[in-house]
């Protein structure tokens, strides 16, 4: 609008409230609180609409992120395991306690970890069966006498857990036991990493703990996608 048209209605507005004090001061002054008081309350029942509003649209914006991170967990637990199995599927299966495919449960792989050690080894991770299951992993697997062959298929997916859900999991900050979960992974998963270039470095490890680092990563895997699956039916 024009400013001078502005100004034009400003100064009639003066110069009217001016003439009705002059006028009949009392009334006019009843009328003007009266006035006043509709119009604090109109104003008043527009911002609570407004507020109510804004808070929907907050509520509908955490559910949306809320379920963009349980959904990225699943997929990440399926990424795991698919290319996990994968990867070992190249390999013998020394046990047939545990059928392990492609589309299961991460603690499925843990299982299968822990069964195929069995085999080799009788569970042991003295440094003498160590060198046995060295030597029969090198010449039954030679690219498998390292757990770092599998860590390499599926560190893009444990780096994402790490890089995007669980910033993402901070932000939305109302669930502590994810952001837990979380950062256990993290843990186990750096973990696994340190075992690994030990193990590769030669320094005397027992390679089976590596392994056993893998199978206890895939187990917290397993309940945080349970954890995730739970959460998304209440959604």
């Amino acid at each position: 609008m024009n400013r001078k048209v502005v100004a034009a209605f400003l100064a009639a507005s003066v110069g009217l409230s001016v003439v009705g004090l002059l006028w009949n001061w009392q009334n006019y002054a009843q009328n003007i609180l009266s006035e006043l008081t509709g119009t604090l309350i109109s104003v008043l029942i527009a911002v609570l609409i407004v507020e109510r509003l804004l808070e929907a649209q907050r509520r509908r914006e955490r559910k949306a992120l809320r379920k963009g991170i349980l959904k990225a967990i699943s997929h990440v637990s399926e990424d795991v395991v698919y290319d996990s199995w994968t990867y070992l599927l190249r390999f013998p299966v020394h046990s047939s306690t545990v059928k392990f495919e492609p589309f299961v449960r991460p603690a499925i792989l843990a299982q299968f970890i822990e069964a195929e050690i069995q085999a080799l080894t009788g569970g042991s991770i003295s440094p003498e069966d160590d060198q046995d299951f060295r030597d029969e992993l090198q010449k039954e697997w030679p690219e498998f006498t390292s757990s770092g062959g599998i860590y390499r298929a599926i560190e893009r997916h444990l780096r994402y857990l790490e890089s995007s859900v669980t910033p993402r999991a901070l932000q939305l900050g109302d669930d502590g036991k994810l952001v837990e979960m979380l950062f256990s992974i993290e843990e186990r998963w750096r973990e696994w990493r340190k075992l690994i270039v030990i193990v590769e470095d030669d320094w005397g490890l027992p390679e089976q703990q590596a392994w056993a680092e893998l199978a206890e990563l895939a187990r917290q895997l397993d309940a945080l996608d349970a954890y995730a699956s739970l959460e998304m039916s209440k959604l």
